[in-house]
């Protein structure tokens, strides 16, 4: 069975940052929808699987790479398949093409299944992920994980955010995106207006809930950021976001 999921959607002005372009924390939400929507397409979105197989979907690792810049109003196509299956992990390539068919923001994301009770990890086999699944060869992704092995000490502390309401998901805990944008708040708009996305990889550690005061941590490097998000001694994520100067 094949699984790629495709739909044409219009830029909101919403979904745009102080550019009027699709930074780094839309294009992670676009992503995000649409690698739900993928799921809920096959039956096996978390809202779905909590009542049948008390599990849902926690994505680990996500990278993309910004190749054209996305404008408001502009018409793009979000898709999504299936690059690889283990036993515990699933591979999927989420892309945005532009109108032109092109390929402007390229992703590829770790997905995993864990318990909604006790929130360990479980195999593929355990949730009602479709068995008879085909995997193209064209879907071998691009882009590969890099080891995230630098710690940051106190020094790179630059910000603590507490844990609200706000920035919870279906699950009861922080959204995914959530943390890039947590990120970024480290940064000026004069900052962030002088620079354009051009990689983005993140992983996801340790999930964090409504409550808890989280440590952002930053170490600015040549054309990027490294961060790491902490609660106390506990790592909660880890990210690298290069970046080109706006000339």
């Amino acid at each position: 069975m094949k699984t790629r999921y495709e739909q044409n959607i219009k830029i909101l002005s919403s979904m745009t940052d102080a550019k009027a372009q699709v930074g780094l924390t839309f294009a992670l939400s676009y992503l995000q929808d649409n690698m739900s929507e993928y799921f809920r397409n096959l039956g096996c979105d978390g809202l779905t699987m909590i009542p049948i197989a008390n599990c849902f979907w926690v994505m680990t690792k996500t990278k993309v790479k910004f190749n054209k810049t996305i404008k408001w109003m502009d018409n793009v196509t979000l898709a999504t398949d299936l690059s690889k299956k283990s036993a515990y992990r699933l591979n999927i390539l989420n892309h945005i093409f532009n109108s032109e068919g092109t390929l402007a923001i390229e992703g590829v994301q770790e997905i995993c299944a864990i318990s909604n009770e006790d929130r360990k990890l479980i195999p593929i086999s355990a949730t009602i992920f479709p068995t008879d699944i085909d995997i193209d060869e064209s879907t071998i992704p691009s882009l590969s994980f890099t080891k995230f092995d630098e710690e940051l000490d106190d020094s790179c502390l630059v910000k603590e955010h507490l844990i609200d309401s706000r920035g919870i998901d279906f699950f009861g805990h922080t959204n995914n995106v959530e943390y890039a944008r947590l990120m970024l708040s480290t940064l000026s708009l004069n900052d962030l207006n002088k620079i354009a996305p051009k990689q983005f990889e993140i992983h996801y550690i340790s999930e964090s809930r409504e409550g808890q005061s989280l440590q952002i941590y930053r170490k600015d490097m040549d054309h990027a950021y490294y961060f790491e998000i902490k609660d106390g001694e506990r790592v909660v994520c880890k990210s690298l976001y290069e970046y080109d100067i706006i000339l």
